[in-house]
């Protein structure tokens, strides 16, 4: 892997103390501190994730990927220098790094949650549904609208095939998200919550009485997809991980029972239940034959090369060598070949 410098914009920045970013972004203080790394940059605030690896690749490659091929709504990421330093050390040099640059996406008019969020009790009921496809899927369905509903459907199952397809390891409770307009005067953890709605006099904006008597909340959606760059075998120290016939072992399952601790347990299941195929996209093919033909295209077309390519020119920011390129390029067609064989079950 080899950065282009003549592509990679150089930044000097002044750190924001947390009690600042507490009142621009919408997350969590104990979050916040984990990720303080928020910059004014031209006018905007980014987040920068200081990063000098093969992650630079993948969090791009996904980006791109993601968004062209899957119809995702991706978050850009751009390689950048950055210096950083306090406030009162402006005339300073600060510490150079080299990270990924993203913009802040969240808007004022809304509310953001992660999954890790709906995962607590006072904001949801997800607890009791389990961290998988199917949970937050069944769990959707009991409490959203229709339109709410079928938005919040396709954007899951094409962001699991799309998991699936680059071998995503990470898609963690922290890395899915989801938004909903912002009701004054409506504390953030109550807002999920239909019973502290009925009583609005604006209330039809926001839920959706059923003819069944149930109440179903109105206008919740996706919010932008981050955070990929655990994909396509590599390690955070530059190590390519991924074997020929290496098992997709994710930790967002399509069910809890397809959580596997290794591969060797995901082989005797895949051997024993499901005839030698990938059981997590078994599953999502049996249960959602609907999305067959992003299967297919998947399967048949090599829409994935063209993004692939990209990183081989010298107008990227990053440019993969010919071997590394030559081990994304087998990892890929190994996935084309895993969901042929499922679309034959």
């Amino acid at each position: 892997m080899r950065l282009n410098d003549a592509l990679i914009p150089h930044y000097k920045c002044v750190t924001i103390p947390i009690h600042e970013l507490k009142g621009k972004v919408r997350l969590s203080e104990n979050y916040l501190k984990e990720k303080p790394t928020w910059y004014m940059i031209d006018g905007k605030l980014k987040y920068f994730k200081v990063r000098f690896d093969y992650r630079l690749f993948t969090e791009q490659f996904f980006s791109k990927f993601g968004k062209d091929v899957l119809g995702l709504d991706t978050l850009d990421y751009q390689i950048a220098s950055v210096r950083a330093f306090k406030e009162e050390d402006r005339m300073g040099e600060g510490e150079k790094k080299i990270g990924l640059l993203s913009d802040n996406f969240q808007d004022d008019r809304y509310n953001y949650y992660l999954v890790s969020e709906l995962l607590d009790s006072e904001i949801s009921d997800l607890v009791g549904y389990g961290y998988s496809l199917e949970g937050l899927l069944s769990y959707f369905k009991d409490v959203l609208d229709e339109e709410s509903y079928n938005k919040c459907k396709d954007f899951l199952i094409r962001l699991f095939i799309a998991d699936s397809f680059t071998m995503q390891l990470d898609r963690n409770p922290y890395n899915i998200g989801f938004q909903v307009p912002r009701i004054d005067g409506l504390k953030y953890k109550q807002r999920l919550r239909q019973e502290n709605l009925t009583g609005l006099p604006d209330r039809d904006k926001y839920v959706e009485f059923g003819e069944d008597g149930l109440v179903k909340l109105k206008g919740l959606i996706p919010s932008k997809v981050y955070d990929n760059e655990r994909i396509l075998g590599v390690d955070h120290k530059n190590v390519l991980l991924y074997n020929h016939g290496d098992i997709w072992t994710p930790i967002w399952p399509y069910n809890q029972q397809l959580l596997f601790a290794d591969q060797g347990e995901a082989r005797v299941v895949m051997d024993e239940e499901y005839f030698g195929l990938d059981p997590n996209l078994v599953e999502l093919y049996l249960n959602h034959p609907e999305y067959k033909e992003v299967l297919e295209r998947l399967a048949y077309d090599d829409e994935y090369r063209k993004v692939l390519e990209e990183f081989k020119t010298s107008n990227s920011q990053v440019e993969v060598d010919p071997d590394t390129h030559e081990y994304f390029e087998g990892l890929l067609q190994d996935r084309k070949e895993t969901i042929r064989k499922v679309l034959t079950f």
